[in-house]
């Protein structure tokens, strides 16, 4: 669906599945992508779907957050680089998500790329947490893009802290945040944001002939 700039500030997470910022990349002709409005089960028949929610945070009021004693919350540099393809391949592993220092390299090379919302959570030197937000400067908008645990961690309210951090830090450069993540996804991502301010009913279908 075309749009522009100021469709899709009227409505962000209504207007288009990803990132205002993507909208020219191109899609393979064998993806198709459909709001839930505009979704009917035949459109997908034989194929692959996979359901999707999509966020906004307004930033109006963003929660507190304490950082445990002993761990570090700082700005992840390139040192940290092997430790973060580790654990988001740790994360994502049933999904079939492919990272390696050569994409993560990638990612520093978009114009959305924001180093400040790039942040690790650290015991000692082990990465218990981190999370990837980039910042589109044209529309003033923040993109959560990746978030994990280690899973040890997992269920401790730490991902729930990164996210919180990382709020703050976008909230001094831009208007609104958006994030995705799979609806069927056994860990239910989805509840983290939401315990963290995002809102936000809109659910993509993504058909894969």
């Amino acid at each position: 669906m075309a749009y522009d700039k100021a469709d899709y500030l009227a409505d962000p997470i209504g207007t288009s599945a990803l990132a205002y910022w993507k909208r020219h990349h191109p899609i393979p002709s064998r993806i198709k992508v459909y709001h839930e409005r505009d979704y009917r089960p035949e459109l997908a028949e034989g194929k692959q779907v996979e359901r999707y929610f999509r966020l906004i945070h307004l930033l109006s009021y963003i929660r507190p957050y304490t950082i445990p004693e002993g761990m570090i919350l700082r700005q992840l540099t390139k040192e940290d680089d092997e430790a973060l393809v580790r654990q988001i391949r740790q994360a994502y592993h049933d999904q079939g998500i492919s990272v390696d220092q050569t994409k993560l390299q990638s990612w520093k090379e978009f114009p959305v790329y924001y180093p400040k919302g790039w942040l690790g959570l650290f015991q000692d030197d082990e990465l218990v947490a981190s999370i990837i937000c980039e910042v589109d400067p044209e529309i003033k908008e923040g993109i959560v893009d990746w978030l994990q645990v280690s899973y040890k961690y997992q269920g401790q309210g730490f991902g729930k802290l990164i996210l919180l951090a990382a709020l703050h830090r976008l909230k001094e450069v831009v208007d609104f945040v958006t994030v995705s993540g799979s609806l069927d996804n056994e860990n239910y991502p989805e509840a983290v944001y939401r315990k963290c301010g995002f809102i936000g009913q809109d659910i993509w279908y993504i058909v894969v002939a």
